[in-house]
C-alpha cells in the first residue's frame, strides 16, 4: 500500500515549509521536515492534523517513538507539527492513545526478544 498525502489544507505551507532544493533525488521538491511528518504518520497512528491538539498529540507520540527506534534527532519540532495542522495521510484508522502504546510496546518488545536470540 503507498502511502498517499494532502497538503493543501496546510496554511502558508511554502511560508513555513519552503520547498526542498538541496536533496531533491531523496524526495523532489517536498520540504524535508513536511516528508518527515509524513513518514511519521505511520509511526504515530495519527493520519491527519485537523487542529493543535492533534500536533501535539502527534509530536508527543512521535517523540516517544523516537526515543524507542530512532536516531539521531528528532527531524522536526512541536511548532513545525503545529504549522503543519491541514497534513493529510491516508493513514487510518486513527489509533486511539491506548491502541498506539499497546502497538508501540508490541513491537519493542519484539525487537528486544529478536535482539536477543541473535545476539546470544
Amino acid at each position: 500500500m503507498s502511502l498517499d498525502y494532502d497538503l493543501r489544507d496546510m496554511k502558508d505551507r511554502e511560508v513555513h515549509f519552503p520547498p526542498n532544493t538541496e536533496h531533491t533525488e531523496i524526495v523532489g521538491s517536498l520540504n524535508l521536515k513536511v516528508s518527515a511528518m509524513i513518514w511519521a504518520t505511520i509511526a504515530t497512528g495519527i493520519g491527519d492534523i485537523k487542529d493543535e491538539t492533534d500536533a501535539d498529540e502527534f509530536y508527543v507520540r512521535y517523540v516517544y517513538w523516537h526515543r524507542l527506534f530512532g536516531n539521531g534527532e528528532v527531524p522536526f519540532t512541536r511548532q513545525d507539527v503545529r504549522r503543519a495542522v491541514g497534513l493529510k495521510t491516508n493513514v487510518y484508522p486513527r489509533q486511539t492513545r491506548s491502541e498506539w502504546l499497546n502497538r508501540l510496546f508490541d513491537r519493542f518488545d519484539t525487537d528486544l526478544l529478536y535482539s536477543e536470540k541473535v545476539n546470544t
